[in-house]
């Protein structure tokens, strides 16, 4: 039963991640068309260095989870949010730093992936509702 459960959270991260690409792409291409390729790298870059730590993050913390370890899920699930915290931060600087990407793009790219992060489970789950129906 819990493989079950592990399985279906871990098709669900899977669509999350999918639909935040597919939002912080099309954001891309809009500052492509609009503005130039440098814009639309950032964008990709700023939605990246919030998706992938979340991703591996995900993936960890899903890895090997026994139901009857709770206590060991909740010291994965808070060391996981600050080591991706870390991690996020490191990236945004370094790659603002080193590829002194602009500022807006790169920004509005993080941005959307971390909007996209709220909306996902609720587009996903009011699809399933209405498919169900």
């Amino acid at each position: 039963m819990a493989k079950l459960v592990l399985k279906s959270l871990k098709r669900q991260v899977n669509a999350i991640v999918v639909i935040q690409c597919a939002v912080v792409l099309f954001l891309a291409i809009v500052f492509g068309l609009i503005n130039n390729h440098r814009a639309a790298l950032a964008v990709l870059c700023g939605g990246l260095v919030y998706i992938l730590p979340g991703y591996f993050y995900a993936g960890r913390l899903f890895s090997n989870v026994s139901p009857h370890a709770l206590v060991r899920i909740m010291f994965v699930f808070y060391l996981g949010e600050i080591l991706k915290l870390m991690v996020s931060i490191g990236l945004f600087i370094t790659l603002f730093h080193v590829f002194s990407f602009p500022l807006l793009p790169y920004f509005l790219g993080y941005l959307v992936a971390a909007l996209s992060f709220c909306v996902a489970p609720l587009w996903l789950m009011n699809r399933t509702m209405v498919s169900n129906v």
